[in-house]
């Protein structure tokens, strides 16, 4: 059978072959924009110091500090102001969220200083800077004995070295 041209159904077989060539281009280079893309992202997520992780340090909250805990708490906020860091974090009470889960995972110690109805501070020394940590309850009738209650805790940690 021929076609119009006067040849043969080779042409018609030629141009699906350049088509699928083309596409299998179009999809080779997309794969390769997209995997230097997540390697571009991942590299620079890990090797750039951040906010948090520098706060983190300060205080001696970061995970390396504590390499056989295992498992951590994130600030949900955390900021190095005028060379101190500022870290808040939200304890949920339930489960393995706890006030003393909090503090054993940070070595966290010494007698607490009631400061406040529903707040308790503990201040120690971290790299030669002194660490304060606030634990507010929000309800005023807690018991802060008790495990099991929601708390704000906010660690402040001064410049290392600084008095």
């Amino acid at each position: 059978m021929r076609d119009r041209s006067g040849h043969g159904r080779r042409p018609r077989q030629g141009r699906y072959l350049v088509r699928a060539l083309l596409i299998g281009c179009v999809l080779l280079t997309l794969g390769a924009v997209g995997w230097a893309a997540v390697a571009y992202a991942t590299h620079d997520a890990d090797s750039r110091p951040t906010q948090q992780k520098s706060a983190e340090r300060q205080a001696g909250l970061a995970p390396d500090q504590h390499p056989n805990i295992g498992r951590y708490y994130i600030p949900g906020y955390a900021r190095i102001q005028n060379g101190t860091a500022l870290l808040r974090y939200t304890i949920e009470g339930a489960g393995d969220s706890t006030v003393a889960d909090f503090l054993r995972t940070y070595e966290i110690g010494g007698r607490p200083r009631t400061t406040g109805p529903t707040e308790i501070t503990y201040t120690d020394r971290v790299d030669g800077a002194r660490r304060t940590v606030v634990i507010a309850y929000d309800d005023p009738d807690t018991d802060p004995t008790k495990e099991d209650i929601p708390a704000r805790i906010t660690v402040t940690a001064g410049p290392p070295g600084g008095a």
